[in-house]
């Protein structure tokens, strides 16, 4: 139950409250009553109430009830989420992609490592990943360099708020 606990803390407040519900559901009597009017009669706990050891409070202000972290937008988030799934996946992806194009190995190891890459979760495929603005999450014409699009950058540098970029004069 312990482990179950560090891992919500380590995830958020929001889940930390189901958690918290959840535990005093378990820990309570089993009694006749169903499991809707055992919710509706227990108070949802915040994460300041529990006291809990090494807890830490990690409630962002939200811009809307159900966007509750530092994202522009729900694109920005699925982003960062191949991101983190890229940085999991890709040193064993690439090793199991150059064992299928292989041409030493054996057709049956390339057919089995093959239907072994289709197994990985498709959001760790390096092609899912898209450059976007930092400032307006804008998916086309983002300059790598800067990571932003080429309209926040114009403006950014008509105004001397990019170092080393002058405009062009001759």
């Amino acid at each position: 139950m312990f482990r179950f606990f560090q891992k919500v803390v380590s995830v958020g407040a929001s889940q930390l409250r189901c958690a918290a519900t959840w535990s005093r559901i378990n820990q309570s009597p089993l009694q006749p009553m169903s499991l809707t009017a055992r919710l509706a009669g227990s108070p949802i706990l915040h994460a300041q109430s529990l006291s809990l050891p090494g807890s830490v409070n990690t409630v962002i202000p939200s811009r809307s009830k159900s966007f509750d972290h530092h994202f522009l937008n729900r694109w920005m988030a699925r982003d960062y989420k191949r991101r983190v799934m890229l940085k999991k996946y890709t040193p064993l992806r690439q090793r199991y992609v150059a064992m299928k194009r292989c041409s030493v190995l054996p057709k049956e190891l390339q057919d089995v490592v093959s239907q072994e890459i289709h197994e990985f979760p498709r959001d760790s495929c390096y092609s899912r990943a898209h450059k976007r603005c930092i400032l307006t999450s804008r998916p086309r014409w983002c300059i790598h360099k800067y990571r932003l699009s080429r309209i926040r950058w114009r403006l950014l540098a008509d105004y001397n708020q990019l170092s080393g970029v002058t405009r062009a004069t001759w």
